[in-house]
């Protein structure tokens, strides 16, 4: 359905909130049995904190990823929504290797592919729905370079869940393991563009370029590696680099 070509006095906010939160964490709260406590929990640091090692931390999933054990939600600072049947709570990610992927269109020098793949906000969301199904989702925000510029190459602030959300650039939404989810492009706060993936090609050519008599644009990975020391529910990092990986 296209929500766009809905009057607008069909759509109140609220629901507008819902359908933005839910494209970009949809396949939330699938995977995850129903727990008869839930409804009864407030959603929350602590019952967020709870789910992910009574009961997350013990499946296939957690195990999968190829970096269990070296990133884990800041349960110190957190933003919580509760939206319809859905309650979302928001943490920064402490994680010592982020893939940033940074679209081709944006024609930067390697200098501010490096700056935007270091100042990229990850995040750690846990999805909650009223029959008690919980999910995760880790957030990539990825900060066009005005917008990095205009926060003064700080983007610390940013989050889907703010009511006073301005962001410009591309969120990308991955599960656990790390499989991109989805893919918006955002400008002031408001999605222009949903992305759909195809293949991975490898290094970008000219030929790949003008294949079909069109510009395909394409998703560059990007990484910032550090070397993790991980101490109780701590993590800090040190010897970071910046990696072009080549694979668009």
């Amino acid at each position: 359905m296209n929500y766009k070509s809905l009057p607008r006095l069909l759509v109140p906010l609220k629901q507008v909130v819902i359908i933005i939160l839910v494209a970009f964490f949809m396949n939330a709260c699938r995977k995850t049995g129903s727990d008869p406590e839930a409804e009864s929990m407030e959603p929350n640091a602590a019952t967020a904190k709870e789910w992910y090692y009574g009961k997350f931390k013990k499946t296939t999933e957690w195990a999968s990823s190829p970096l269990k054990g070296k990133k884990l939600p800041d349960w110190k600072n957190s933003i919580t929504k509760e939206i319809g049947n859905l309650s979302f709570v928001e943490f920064p990610m402490l994680i010592g290797r982020k893939e940033v992927m940074i679209p081709s269109s944006w024609n930067l020098s390697l200098g501010d592919k490096k700056r935007i793949t270091e100042a990229t906000r990850v995040t750690a969301t846990i999805i909650r729905n009223k029959a008690g199904k919980t999910d995760i989702r880790e957030t990539y925000y990825i900060p066009t370079l005005a917008y990095l510029q205009k926060n003064r190459f700080d983007i610390s602030h940013v989050s889907l869940l703010n009511a006073d959300n301005d962001f410009s650039g591309q969120v990308v939404v991955r599960n656990w393991i790390g499989n991109v989810i989805s893919i918006r492009k955002m400008k002031d706060g408001k999605i222009t563009r949903t992305i759909k993936i195809g293949e991975r090609t490898g290094t970008l050519t000219p030929q790949a370029q003008n294949a079909g008599g069109c510009v395909p644009e394409y998703e560059c990975l990007f990484v910032f590696i550090c070397m993790e020391t991980v101490t109780g529910e701590t993590i800090t990092y040190s010897d970071c680099r910046w990696e072009n990986t080549g694979e668009c």
